[in-house]
């Protein structure tokens, strides 16, 4: 299968989706397109290129702050611009497969956080991890715990750039 991501648009189907969470299911059903429209965030699909309109996996992306005391790198103002990696998520039959979805769209994520990071600002990407076993899967990729919240994880921006610089 020779996948690709795209950014979202009406084309993609998104009611057959299903990733085992059904917040992320609805979510990308219902509010995805609402919020790309409204300029509020930035939802990428990974697409199989021989059947584009599936939905194999999506990530969405915006702009956001954090409290510079629980973003844990260096010193920081009271007030830091973050990118946010709001959503992420793998159809549930594609999930743990040699493939990887998940990390190469991680990944993806991180790559256009950097862009984002260069042409404005932005200290770190940042994860509210729906549970445990997600904040485990951030970490494995150098994601840190805010010192506030453990499902809240942060990866500087330097490593993000390390990672771009690797692929």
């Amino acid at each position: 299968m020779k996948v690709q991501v795209q950014r979202l648009t009406s084309v993609h189907d998104r009611t057959k989706f299903k990733c085992g969470e059904a917040e992320l299911d609805k979510w990308l059903e219902t509010q995805a397109l609402q919020q790309q429209t409204r300029d509020t965030s930035r939802t990428f699909v990974l697409v199989d290129e021989a059947n584009p309109t599936v939905v194999l996996g999506f990530y969405a992306l915006t702009i956001s702050q954090a409290d510079g005391s629980s973003v844990p790198i260096r010193s920081q103002p009271k007030i830091v611009p973050v990118i946010r990696l709001a959503r992420l998520a793998v159809r549930e039959d594609l999930q743990g497969t040699s493939d990887r979805f998940g990390e190469f769209l991680l990944l993806q994520a991180i790559e256009q956080a950097v862009e984002i990071s260069d042409a404005g600002a932005g200290v770190a990407v940042a994860v509210d991890a729906k549970h445990d076993n997600a904040a485990s899967f951030y970490m494995k990729y150098g994601f840190q715990v805010s010192p506030d919240n453990p499902l809240v994880l942060y990866l500087p921006m330097s490593v993000c750039r390390q990672f771009v610089k690797a692929t």
